[in-house]
């Protein structure tokens, strides 16, 4: 079995790579993919715990972009990752700038909320790997942050 697109806590996904590799291999995937979103963060902690395993990780990437006003998500499988550091650098500042104005409107309804608060809080979160995005805002508001 293969499964192509899988997201970990380095950006929107609920598991780290070593519990992604894991759960792959107890269903019994031969080849995994590690497709966070603008991100190639989680590559080396999953080839790492793969490495004793029959399980291939498939080091890939999940970018986003818009063409034509329409949302587009692109999947890419080994690429090079030397030449992606600075572009995906500025895509990381640019969910910063965006988790900011969601939690900016937010606080009209909570006032509780705020960037550093947040910010603070998750990277004290064993589970937090570094993607800060509308999907973790509401993840940690569900739990009361």
């Amino acid at each position: 079995m293969l499964e192509l697109h899988c997201h970990t806590t380095f950006s929107d996904g609920t598991l780290t790579p070593t519990q992604l590799v894991q759960s792959a291999l107890l269903a019994g995937v031969k080849a995994l993919a590690i497709t966070d979103h603008d991100t190639v963060a989680g590559w080396n902690e999953a080839i790492a715990a793969a490495a004793p395993h029959a399980l291939e990780i498939v080091p890939g990437l999940e970018l986003s972009t818009v063409h034509l006003g329409r949302s587009l998500h692109i999947l890419g499988f080994y690429p090079d990752r030397d030449r992606l550091q600075a572009p995906l650098q500025e895509r990381l500042a640019g969910r910063q700038r965006r988790a900011k104005r969601w939690l900016k409107n937010w606080q009209r309804w909570d006032t509780r909320l705020s960037y550093r608060r947040c910010q603070v809080k998750w990277l004290l979160d064993a589970s937090y790997c570094g993607s800060f995005n509308q999907s973790r805002v509401c993840q940690n508001r569900a739990r009361g942050i």
